[in-house]
C-alpha cells in the first residue's frame, strides 16, 4: 500500500476513479472483464486504476485514514490459466464511497398520475417527421428546425426507458419498422440531426428490449398486430443483416446499421453472436470498405467485442477465422487483416493472463 494520503488527496483520486467505485457500491463483486463492460473503460487503463502504475496510484494501493484497504481482491481457481479475480469495496472502502455516491445520485421523483405517453403525445413526437401533419402544436414551431430536432432528442431519450411505454404505441413500431425497411426512403426527406435521434432512439430502445422482460412482452404485442409474429427484435435484426448484406446504403446508414448490430451482438446469445461476427468478417473482406474507412472501425470495434465473451472457444475460433483472412491471397484484404489480428492476439492474451509486466488483476 502507498504512504496515507492527505484527505485532499485521497478526495482526488477517490473522484478520478468515480465510476469504478460507483460500479462496485454498495456490495457488487467484479472480474476485470465485467467490471471494463459495466465502466465502459477499456480493460488497459481500468488495470492501471486498480493495479496502479510507474505515474498511476491505484485502488489496490490506497491505504485510507483508518489503515484499511479500499478495495479487495478474491481469487477462484479455474482449469486453465491463472485463477480469476474478483474486485469488491471492503467495509472501510463502503462507508467511506457511500456519502460521494449517494450525494450525487438524484432524489427520486414522487410518482406521477400519467406515467405511460398517451396517443396525443406519441403523435406530437413523431410528427416531427412531417411538420405538415401534426395536429396539437401551432405550425410556426413545428416548422421550426430547433423545435423539430429538440423533440426529436426527447424521443429518443423518451424510447431509452421502457416504463414510459412509448415503444408500445403501434405508430411507434411502424416508424422503426420504416426505418429498418426503408431506410434511404426515411432519411430522404427528414432533416439529418432527427434522423440521427430517430436511429439512437431505436438504438436505445434495443438495449432494454433485448433483456426480454416484461415491457418487452407488451412491445411483442403490439407488434403481433403489425406483422403477424411476435418477436420485433428478430425483424430488425434480419433487416439489418440483409441491407448491410446487400450493399445499397450509403455510408452514413452503414455506420447507424453497424451501430445497432453492435448493440445487438453484446446483448444477444452466442449463436448470434457468433453469425453477427461472421457478417462482420464478410463486410470487412469487401473491396469497397477501405482500411482508412469509418466502416472498417466501426466492423473492427464490433470484431474486438468478442473479447468480452467469457467463452474462450468462442474467442479463440473467431482468432483463427482472422488468421485465415490476414493470410489471404488478396493483399488489400491482407492489410485489412493485419491490424485486427495483432490487436485481436494481444487483447485474447490480456483476458487470460494479464498484460505481461504489470501486476495486473487477473480477469
Amino acid at each position: 500500500m502507498t504512504a496515507s494520503l492527505s484527505s485532499k488527496e485521497l478526495a482526488g483520486i477517490l473522484y478520478r476513479r468515480y465510476e469504478i467505485l460507483e460500479a462496485l457500491y454498495p456490495d457488487r463483486e467484479y472480474t476485470m472483464t465485467e467490471l471494463s463492460n459495466k465502466t465502459g473503460i477499456d480493460l488497459g487503463n481500468l488495470s492501471k486504476q486498480i493495479n496502479g502504475s510507474k505515474n498511476v496510484v491505484g485502488l489496490l494501493e490506497l491505504e485510507l485514514p483508518s489503515g484499511e484497504a479500499l478495495i479487495d481482491v478474491r481469487e477462484e481457481e479455474r482449469e486453465r490459466g491463472r485463477p480469476l479475480k474478483y474486485v469488491k469495496l471492503t467495509e472501510a472502502g463502503r462507508k467511506i464511497i457511500s456519502p460521494i455516491i449517494e450525494a450525487s445520485r438524484p432524489k427520486k421523483e414522487k410518482p406521477r398520475k400519467n406515467v405511460k405517453f398517451g396517443k396525443r403525445y406519441v403523435d406530437e413526437l413523431l410528427s416531427v417527421l412531417d411538420p405538415l401533419k401534426s395536429k396539437h402544436v401551432n405550425s410556426r414551431a413545428v416548422k421550426s428546425e430547433k423545435f423539430r430536432r429538440r423533440v426529436a432528442k426527447l424521443f429518443r431519450d423518451y424510447c431509452a426507458v421502457p416504463r414510459y411505454g412509448l415503444c408500445e404505441h403501434e405508430e411507434v413500431l411502424r416508424t422503426f419498422k420504416r426505418m429498418v425497411d426503408e431506410p434511404e426512403e426515411f432519411t430522404a426527406g427528414v432533416d439529418r440531426e432527427v434522423a440521427d435521434s430517430f436511429y439512437s432512439a431505436l438504438d436505445y430502445a434495443l438495449r432494454w428490449m433485448l433483456e426480454r422482460g416484461d415491457p418487452y412482452s407488451k412491445v411483442k404485442e403490439t407488434w403481433k398486430k403489425i406483422d403477424g409474429v411476435d418477436d420485433f427484435i428478430d425483424y430488425v435484426y434480419y433487416r439489418i443483416r440483409d441491407h448491410l448484406k446487400g450493399k445499397s446504403l450509403d455510408e452514413n446508414l452503414r455506420l447507424k446499421f453497424l451501430g445497432l448490430l453492435k448493440t445487438i451482438y453484446t446483448h444477444e446469445q452466442i449463436d448470434r453472436q457468433e453469425e453477427i461476427i461472421n457478417l462482420a468478417l464478410d463486410l470487412c473482406s469487401d473491396e469497397d470498405v477501405k482500411i482508412e474507412s469509418p466502416i472498417y472501425e466501426r466492423i473492427r470495434e464490433l470484431i474486438n467485442r468478442v473479447l468480452d465473451s467469457p467463452n474462450e472457444d468462442f474467442k479463440w475460433k473467431v482468432y483463427e477465422r482472422l488468421c485465415e483472412r490476414a493470410n489471404s491471397e488478396k493483399e488489400e484484404e491482407r492489410k485489412k487483416y493485419e491490424p485486427i489480428v495483432i490487436e485481436f492476439f494481444e487483447g485474447l492474451m490480456e483476458t487470460l493472463y494479464g498484460r505481461p509486466g504489470e501486476a495486473a488483476i487477473q480477469i
